[in-house]
């Protein structure tokens, strides 16, 4: 049976583990996020390489009136180094994450960002 008026049970001290764990749990969530980030940055980088490896051979008209039509136009390149350039980004944000340099991280993640929007503005 126990007694209405039973003392409470003292809290419990922090022991030294839980600022570890805590810290741990954050670096590893900063590395989960940096990978992820990487990963969708790997993605959209191979994307766009592929779309520039496949420019319009034979569907190229002879008087191409778009850069669509013209197997020459250097936007098929552009597109190609806009999707490394993301993923480089992307590895770079993930690093950063990663040493903890909050500035640097959310600039590359805000370039990284831009720079993978470009070439879904460039194609329609």
């Amino acid at each position: 049976m126990t007694h209405a008026l039973a003392a409470p049970t003292p809290p419990q001290r922090p022991t030294p583990e839980h600022p570890r764990r805590r810290a741990a749990l954050r670096i590893a969530a900063r590395i989960l996020v940096g990978l992820a980030v990487a990963g969708l940055g790997a993605v959209q980088g191979l994307f766009w390489l592929l779309v520039a490896g496949f420019t319009c051979d034979e569907s190229c008209s002879d008087a191409p009136t778009t850069w669509h039509e013209d197997a020459d136009a250097w936007q098929w390149s552009a597109l190609g180094w806009l999707g490394a350039g993301c993923f480089a980004l992307c590895v770079a944000f993930a690093i950063s994450l990663a040493t903890r340099r909050p500035r640097v991280s959310a600039a590359l993640l805000a370039a990284a960002a831009l720079v993978g929007i470009v070439p879904w503005l460039a194609v329609s």
